[in-house]
């Protein structure tokens, strides 16, 4: 049998762990890394060779940033113009990173391709494959990989699943990994200041334009829009007797709406661009939405327009539910459907 896999390797504690587990099972260990075409290349590939060396596995460096930029950062240059809020690792899991995986899979003759993603699978009861939370709920990423083609999930495996971070460094720390400035990796491994506002950048989208309240009366100015969000307080620079939020983007007036917070609580939304684990037909119609990634599941009704649109109506009212992010619906752990929040 062909126990060959390809691990997305990017140098980190994670996918290392993950490496040095399926090793460990006996899996023939190719490392594969994605050049993204990262603000500091020479550093991520110094990382992730010196990686592979302690761990005296094979690594290939598969070049992507052509892919990346039209997949990723113009989608997301696009979006924020647009005044939505996309999340660009639900983009980059689905349209780039286990797209080039299955390539090096195939190029290398694997049966399995593998991450240090913290998720595991299960079998729903229609017997399809699905995604299921990972055992460390601090840690679970199965929200960013709510758009992946189902029928790539047989050849997928997920070592970390089932650990909790601290086993994972543990692992590390046995594989001489260095963790004395360990820390978490940030989103935005592409932006070196961590802002999204830094791919909007061109003569026409930095003009500042009104701030209004929910009452159309001018209140500030904003230095544009792509630099906010759903919910965002901090930055606006309008005073008031009580804290004020981004309540909503408009694009067409280049113009943003505040209001206090009380005011950015909704329970219904539609939910566009599905991509189902299961058949609709089968899907239950009570289920835990997530709406972000910090965002705590919380229970909710579905209703079915077509295939690709639902309407969810939560129990209680949720704060800031915001265009183009995605939303991913569980029940009992179990990843079922994921979507886009319609405007």
């Amino acid at each position: 049998m062909n126990e060959k896999v390809v691990v997305g390797f990017s140098g980190g504690v994670d996918s290392l762990a993950a490496a040095l587990l399926l090793r460990e099972q006996g899996c023939e260990v190719q490392l594969a890394a994605l050049d993204m075409g990262v603000y500091d290349r020479k550093l991520f590939v110094r990382r992730v060779r010196e990686a592979a060396s302690r761990l005296s596995l094979p690594l290939e460096i598969f070049p992507a940033p052509e892919l990346f930029k039209k997949q990723v950062v113009d989608y997301l240059a696009a979006s924020y113009l647009d005044g939505l809020t996309p999340n660009p690792c639900i983009r980059c899991n689905a349209r780039v990173k286990f797209f080039l995986l299955r390539q090096a899979a195939e190029t290398f003759q694997a049966r399995w391709l593998a991450t240090g993603h913290y998720v595991n699978f299960g079998d729903w009861e229609d017997g399809s494959r699905v995604i299921v939370q990972g055992v460390d709920a601090a840690k679970d990423q199965s929200y960013f990989l709510q758009q992946l083609p189902v029928e790539w999930l047989p050849m997928m495996r997920f070592p970390l699943g089932k650990l909790k971070k601290e086993v994972v460094l543990d692992l590390a720390r046995r594989a001489g990994y260095p963790l004395d400035d360990y820390r978490e990796s940030q989103e935005l491994c592409f932006v070196k200041d961590g802002s999204y506002a830094d791919l909007c950048q061109a003569p026409a989208v930095d003009a500042d334009g009104p701030i209004v309240n929910l009452a159309g009366e001018v209140v500030g100015r904003h230095r544009g829009i792509h630099h906010y969000t759903l919910g965002q307080r901090r930055g606006l620079g309008v005073a008031h007797s009580e804290p004020l939020y981004v309540y909503a983007i408009d694009p067409r007036h280049n113009r943003l709406v505040v209001a206090e917070r009380r005011e950015l609580y909704r329970t219904t939304f539609l939910v566009h661009q599905l991509n189902w684990f299961i058949e609709p037909e089968n899907c239950p119609r009570r289920l835990n939405f997530q709406i972000r990634y910090r965002h705590r599941p919380a229970p909710a009704s579905m209703e079915m327009i077509d295939r690709d649109t639902v309407r969810v109506v939560f129990d209680q009212p949720q704060f800031a539910i915001t265009p183009g992010q995605g939303a991913a619906g569980y029940v009992d752990g179990c990843l079922l459907l994921g979507g886009v929040v319609s405007r």
